[in-house]
């Protein structure tokens, strides 16, 4: 039962989807033209990037590390509530042993025709850089706005409703995917 509502939480932000970072450049600079033509031009340097956007390298990877455990969770709800999305939506945001599962999980759960209904949400608590490629991020995952439904309409989930998932997110080729998600605790 607890996997089953592991596996029936996501997250509320559907619309933000990480596909990835890019490394910044040095801040651009643009010519400001003074006088005549043949003078030489004033260089204002480009203001900096606000405070919410990470400007180091690894702070950008670890933040598209934590935006793609937030994507993954909004793909399994999405799956979860639209019985005719494909299983494999899930390609894109998980790998290994962890994708198969869930594959597996969500494809019990269409057989029992069970339905999902509302959006839970993800509140990513801690996130570290693992090594070059890989990260570590805990998200506490909320069902409780949440209900899996029986064929009958009976609710077949129950407490606990906020758990705690430790994600481990690697780089795969061009993509960041979930490779591994354990529910620690409650939170």
């Amino acid at each position: 039962m607890r996997e089953l509502r592991s596996i029936t939480a996501a997250g509320a932000i559907l619309t933000l989807l990480c596909t990835g970072c890019t490394t910044p450049g040095a801040p651009s600079l643009t010519p400001i033209p003074t006088g005549s033509p043949s003078s030489s031009a004033t260089v204002t340097p480009t203001p900096p990037p606000s405070p919410s956007t990470p400007t180091d390298p690894a702070a950008q990877q670890l933040a598209a590390a934590k935006q793609r455990v937030v994507d993954m969770w909004a793909v399994v709800d999405e799956i979860s509530i639209k019985p005719k999305k494909s299983i494999n939506a899930l390609d894109a945001y998980a790998t290994g042993e962890w994708l198969t599962k869930m594959q597996i999980m969500l494809s019990e759960q269409r057989a029992l025709k069970y339905t999902t209904v509302g959006l839970s949400s993800v509140e990513i608590t801690s996130g570290k850089r693992l090594s070059s490629k890989s990260w570590s991020v805990e998200a506490c995952v909320d069902t409780s706005a949440q209900k899996v439904l029986d064929k009958k309409g009976k609710r077949v989930d129950g407490p606990p409703f906020k758990v705690l998932h430790r994600a481990t997110v690697v780089q795969a080729g061009a993509q960041l995917k979930i490779s591994q998600d354990e529910a620690v605790t409650e939170c």
